[in-house]
């Protein structure tokens, strides 16, 4: 893959599954990937400094600045986290785009929160030879019982669609999801197991 792709969206719209599916993806193709929520990847980076860690941070943090392919997910508005992670996280990203890793990053903020939240960050994000930002403008997918099933079933398979066009692998395009639903359902994450791999894996599809 090449380039940045950044998923802005409303809770439950969709994020964490397509930056699931494109690294599941990047797995079948034989290569590298790491998706982790941003809280968990610097909970991560802090326990190198307990007494019986046996990784050194630089060690920590240099195999997470160099992989292949980055998947951030659930970025928030600034000054939640410490000003220690915050540094991190902005030194981290910056390593990433000056050297073209790809990376994906998905948010619940707006365009003008992201903005104002991360001022430089979203200045790089607007190179559009280098990054692509997706705003998935579609209502909660997790609808109660009692209410019709959202009509935006459609428009989010559409919005997968251009999201993986632009995620390129050796210049071909990724599968048409929208013809293809295996390639993109039954993904999902586990938070805070680092090891060899990927923190991404698969999940038996339910039966039925």
């Amino acid at each position: 893959p090449n380039g940045w792709l950044v998923i802005l969206g409303g809770s439950h719209s969709g994020k964490t599954h397509l930056a699931a599916a494109i690294g599941n993806y990047r797995l079948l193709l034989g290569g590298q990937a790491i998706l982790a929520e941003v809280s968990t990847l610097l909970d991560y980076l802090k326990a190198t400094f307990r007494p019986n860690s046996d990784v050194t941070f630089d060690r920590r943090a240099y195999e997470i600045r160099t992989t292949p392919l980055l998947m951030l997910d659930d970025l928030k508005e600034s000054g939640i986290s410490s000003v220690w992670a915050e540094d991190k996280l902005h030194q981290l990203l910056n390593h990433r785009y000056y050297a073209d890793l790809p990376t994906v990053i998905t948010s619940t903020l707006d365009p003008e929160s992201f903005a104002k939240s991360y001022p430089s960050l979203w200045n790089k994000l607007l190179d559009g030879s280098k990054c692509q930002i997706c705003v998935i403008d579609m209502p909660n997918a997790r609808y109660s019982t009692t209410d019709s099933p959202p009509k935006s079933s459609t428009q989010l398979k559409t919005l997968l669609n251009e999201a993986y066009e632009n995620i390129k692998h050796n210049g071909d395009k990724l599968p048409d999801i929208c013809n293809d639903r295996s390639a993109w359902e039954g993904y999902n994450y586990q938070n805070g197991k680092f090891g060899k791999g990927s923190l991404i894996q698969r999940q038996q599809p339910r039966a039925g």
